[in-house]
């Protein structure tokens, strides 16, 4: 696999299936291994939405996550490697802070995502020529 040359300024297409993943002493998850954790994040999603139905009042997303640890349903690395990495990492925000009720109930927008190599505020600051003079 060759390496391309990344501008500064040209926003890069996110490719989620292009992943490595490592444990935590630094070895490459096995493609079984991230297949699992694909299959857990499944089973986990399908957990928050059978609690969303149930759920008389609001509860932090964290809720959840914690009794199905809790449970024996999950283990705890596992859990918290899934909300950090698909959870947290997506909606910028603990989840400790995330709404239960609210959550995943937003429409996607179309396209794909877009990385910008020196920052999401070049965006801004390309807005702003001429305005901040």
């Amino acid at each position: 696999m060759g390496e391309t040359a990344v501008s500064p300024t040209r926003p890069l297409t996110a490719n989620y299936d292009d992943v490595v993943v490592y444990e935590a002493n630094g070895r490459r998850l096995t493609n079984a291994q991230a297949n699992q954790l694909d299959t857990d994040y499944g089973r986990l999603l399908r957990l928050i939405r059978c609690t969303q139905k149930d759920l008389a009042s609001d509860v932090p997303l964290q809720t959840v996550v914690d009794e199905a640890v809790a449970a024996g349903q999950f283990d705890e690395i596992t859990a918290n490697y899934l909300v950090n990495a698909w959870i947290e990492q997506e909606y910028g925000a603990d989840s400790r802070w995330l709404s239960l009720r609210r959550f995943d109930q937003d429409a996607a927008f179309s396209g794909d995502d877009k990385i910008f190599p020196s920052g999401y505020d070049q965006g801004a600051r390309y807005f702003l020529q001429g305005l901040l003079r």
